[in-house]
Parts: C-alpha cells; structure tokens; sequence
C-alpha cells in the first residue's frame, strides 16, 4: 500500500511509536506536500500533542490559514483540548498568534489567551518544547 493523504497520518504515529525514525521523516513530509489531504482525515484528529505540534512547525507561512483551521478542529476534537489552553501553542508555533490566525481560531478557541501569549511567545518558541515534544519531534525538525 501507497502513503497518500488519508493514510500519511497514520503512518507517522505508527512509526513515531514504534521508534522508525526514516518513516517518521518520510511520513511528515509526505503530510507537508499533501497537508490539505492529510488535514481533514479522521487521523488527524487523533495526532497526539507533540506530533501535531511537528507537523504544524513545518507548515510554510503562506498556508497558515489553512494549518489554522485544522489547529481549530484538532483543538475541538478532544473535551481536553477543547479545555486546553493555546498559550502553550502559542509558545511552540508562534504563527498562531498573527491575527488573521486568530481571527479563524475564534472564540471557540480561547483567542484571549493566545493574545496574551503573543508578546512572550517569540522568545520562549525555541525553549518551551516539553521533554515529550522534544523526544517525539526532535528527529522530526531535522527534516
């Protein structure tokens, strides 16, 4: 079977799991070519923190109106992200905070903490990976 856009996501958490890191790299930029496929599938919304967050670091900045609609669903998926504050996004993609951004992120999406995080977020983007962002997406930034 072919890596495509409906299945690119589930090959990059099944080879994030299993430590195959070539796959890891193979399937996230598979993602990045085809990210309008790979955003609206279901895996999508299963991507865990630290994966997403890969994914969206390697969005180039001409598609963040699109990376920003599927931050919102991938947020909205979950009761806990739903619940979970886009501060700390806001430290790791520091995009996120540009208005035209927010303005699609909306309400449902606790714009004012991503305001509030804006003024601080450029100079903590480098150093507010968690340890398990930075285990799960440190061979992936090399990409």
């Amino acid at each position: 079977m072919a890596m495509d856009g409906s299945n690119c996501v589930d090959v990059l958490m099944t080879a994030d799991k299993l430590g195959y890191r070539g796959l890891q790299k193979a399937a996230l930029n598979h993602i990045i070519s085809n990210f309008d496929a790979a955003c609206t599938s279901p895996s999508f919304l299963k991507l865990p923190t630290p994966l997403f967050v890969a994914v969206m670091r390697h969005i180039s900045p001409g598609a963040h109106h699109v990376a920003a609609r599927a931050a919102k669903r991938w947020l909205s998926a979950t009761p806990e992200r739903s619940a979970m504050s886009t501060k700390s996004l806001s430290k790791q993609l520091p995009w996120i905070t540009h208005p035209a951004v927010v303005a699609i992120l909306g309400a449902d999406c606790n714009t004012k903490t991503i305001a509030a995080g804006s003024s601080a977020s450029a100079s903590a983007s480098s150093s507010a990976s968690s340890s398990a962002s930075a285990s799960s997406s440190s061979s992936l930034n090399a990409a």
